[in-house]
């Protein structure tokens, strides 16, 4: 079984922290229930150089900074031997290091880390040939859907739309774990 899997909102609890950190950065009060749209620059109303500034200040911490999603280690490390686990990533290139050291310091087992640079997963997905995606970006995982991958999408608040195709919504690690049992 090949199994691909997005890193921040899905492994990497990044969301809580970015709003933390955005709400210090601009002198805001929203919650993490309040980001109801992949679109922060239009949640918090800013403007593409003031995003700018803050991902040059915070960028370090928001890809060292997250905790593992609950249980996501455990599902994914009792996956090994027995599928082929791929992280795809929007993280540049350059963010390797850093993202690769996170995740040895939180024991994820991996077989493959792609940092593609953009959301544009879908085509990446078809090549791998993956059987399943994990993802949380909601427009992602309709791409990915429509190319006749099925995804597993990890509800946040920014992700809550009807969905269509092969997309299904879980609140847990342990409902995906349930749900994938490679043999």
């Amino acid at each position: 079984m090949r199994i691909g899997i997005d890193i921040d909102g899905v492994i990497a609890n990044t969301f809580p922290l970015l709003v933390n950190e955005l709400n210090r950065f601009f002198d805001k009060n929203l919650s993490y229930d309040d980001i109801i749209s992949y679109d922060l620059a239009k949640i918090y109303n800013l403007n593409e150089d003031q995003l700018t500034e803050f991902i040059q200040a915070k960028g370090s911490l928001l890809q060292d900074g997250p905790l593992p999603v609950p249980q996501a280690v455990d599902c994914i490390n009792n996956w090994r031997g027995k599928a082929y686990v791929v992280l795809i990533s929007a993280r540049f290139e350059k963010a390797r290091d850093r993202t690769q050291q996170w995740l040895e310091r939180y024991g994820f087992h991996w077989d493959e880390l792609i940092l593609l640079g953009s959301h544009d997963k879908a085509d990446t997905c078809v090549q791998l040939k993956l059987d399943v995606f994990i993802e949380d970006n909601l427009n992602n995982a309709l791409q990915v859907s429509s190319r006749g991958i099925p995804v597993i999408l990890l509800d946040a608040p920014y992700n809550r739309a009807p969905l269509i195709g092969q997309v299904q919504r879980v609140h847990s690690w342990s409902q995906i774990c349930e749900i994938i049992t490679p043999g």
